[in-house]
């Protein structure tokens, strides 16, 4: 009987010898951690090698100095949440929580590996972002946590709760299907500016490192764009951008913002599925600007004129006020530079019997948006919010909500009817812009609410995105039959009807 051949020992590939050695310097997570960072290394080296780089390539892509010594450092900092920060918890009740999400999608398939190994390389840039909810005796907190921070291929339902109850959980997750990268965040640690600003750096970021490995994404662009927006995981943190920017703002008498006369809801049994289904309404960005400019009126006043329209004919209600809560970033009134949250609401309000014509509404929407989001209501309504969290502070966090929900009735849905939250233009470098087709933004679904809306450009891109939690399609048939009738150019997609 013939001997078996011994197979040939394969010489160990130059490159794991160059990287892994130096990788213990970088890496002190539990084992089990450094054991998945080490295998993203591994199957990064893979994909590179069966694409043909070079180990010199490959080494100056997954060099191990762009971990930074985020993996090598003890967690040791904490943030104390600010006042919106501090009121989210608040609200949430069993299996709910006040979640948001933002897509690109790419003109080829996302690579898994080189996702991975970008967020591996631009977690050290968002620490506020590496953080786990804790509890307080009086307040959450958000406190960092060292590990090993994963995507997931996308398979559940869009803005499912995260369970952050567990031990060291991530406030956020990163997701992939086909062409698309998602990123949901827990609004705890960010509003939507912050939340797109993660995305684009690694939006960015997975760019440099799938560069000429696709036909359709071919060498030659620079290592990290030049370009102000998007922010470099190359640069060390600054304290201004987990600052709390509400301790700035000078503080008023009174209330304002937060009680009134609770706004009428869309028809339509709740499902049991939140969201039972999401649905995109797809734009030229200049069409819609000119069918705009007809009114006299900005973007999102005409959406706003186009989500009253509808929502009239979608209420079986005969009288009350219609009220959509539009968010205002209020970076724009004190410049800053924070992650955390830096936004506040405008109420647009109207009675049901004054919904008639787009062209009767119009006036008076750009005009509530101009006063109720200027400088002064902003101020007073974080003001609001700071004198809240000052008066609930003394009483255990365990009986904070039900004397917050009796004092102050924002923390359900009631007061608002719909939200309208418009992300506005995201602009990437020149140099990537060619990669990719457009992003959207989806809000998570409410308690009440039977609709959810926000809205986000992308060069002539704009996506109109609606979160559903009712089957009744009577709001979003009357927003393409509104649409359609203005004789702009729609594309609906977006996802099947899930469960109810």
């Amino acid at each position: 009987m013939a001997k078996k051949q011994k197979k040939p020992q394969v010489p160990e590939r130059s490159v794991r010898k160059e990287l892994f050695p130096d990788l213990e310097h970088h890496i002190h997570l539990p084992s089990r951690e450094t054991k998945q960072l080490l295998a993203d290394y591994d199957r990064a080296i893979n994909l590179y090698q069966d694409r043909g780089l070079s180990d010199e390539e490959i080494c100056k892509r997954l060099a191990t100095e762009r971990l930074g010594g985020f993996y090598a450092h003890a967690p040791v900092r904490w943030y104390a949440l600010d006042p919106a920060e501090k009121l989210y918890p608040l609200g949430m009740r069993q299996g709910e929580m006040p979640l948001f999400r933002m897509s690109v999608y790419l003109r080829a398939e996302v690579i898994p590996e080189l996702l991975q190994m970008a967020l591996n390389f631009m977690i050290k840039r968002f620490p506020s972002f590496a953080t786990t909810v804790k509890s307080g005796i009086f307040w959450h907190y958000l406190d960092s946590t060292k590990k090993h921070y994963t995507i997931e291929e996308e398979k559940g339902i869009a803005c499912s709760p995260i369970h952050v109850a567990s031990s060291g959980s991530q406030v956020f997750r990163i997701l992939y299907h086909q062409k698309r990268i998602s990123v949901e965040f827990f609004h705890v640690v960010t509003d939507g500016t912050g939340g797109m600003i993660f995305l684009k750096a690694l939006t960015a970021e997975y760019l440099r490192l799938a560069e000429g490995i696709e036909p359709e994404r071919k060498a030659g662009r620079c290592p990290m764009p030049a370009d102000p927006g998007v922010w470099d995981p190359e640069d060390a943190p600054d304290e201004r951008e987990t600052a709390n920017e509400f301790l700035h703002v000078e503080l008023f008498k009174g209330s304002s913002g937060f009680t009134g006369k609770p706004g009428v809801q869309l028809g339509g049994k709740l499902s049991k599925m939140k969201p039972c289904r999401i649905l995109h309404f797809e734009m030229s960005a200049a069409e819609l600007k000119e069918k705009a400019h007809q009114y006299q009126a900005s973007i999102t006043a005409y959406m706003l004129g186009i989500m009253f329209m509808a929502h009239k004919f979608a209420t079986e209600a005969t009288d009350g006020p219609v009220i959509i809560q539009v968010p205002v970033n209020i970076r724009k009134f004190h410049p800053s530079v924070t992650l955390r949250n830096d936004s506040m609401y405008a109420m647009i309000s109207l009675e049901l019997g004054e919904i008639s014509t787009m062209d009767e509404i119009m006036p008076k929407i750009q005009q509530q948006l101009k006063e109720k989001g200027a400088k002064e209501p902003m101020d007073k309504m974080v003001s609001t919010a700071v004198k809240m969290v000052a008066g609930l502070r003394p009483i255990p966090r365990f009986i904070k909500r039900p004397v917050a929900e009796k004092l102050y009735g924002f923390l359900g849905d009631r007061l608002i009817s719909d939200t309208l939250s418009n992300m506005g233009v995201v602009r990437m470098p020149e140099e990537d812009v060619p990669f990719i087709e457009k992003f959207d933004f989806i809000l998570g679904p409410s308690v009440i609410n039977r609709a959810a809306c926000a809205m986000v450009t992308f060069e002539d891109h704009v996506v109109f995105s609606v979160t559903k939690t009712t089957v009744d399609p009577s709001f979003e048939e009357r927003i393409s039959k509104l649409l359609d009738q203005d004789e702009l150019m729609v594309r609906i997609t977006g996802s099947p009807l899930y469960e109810y």
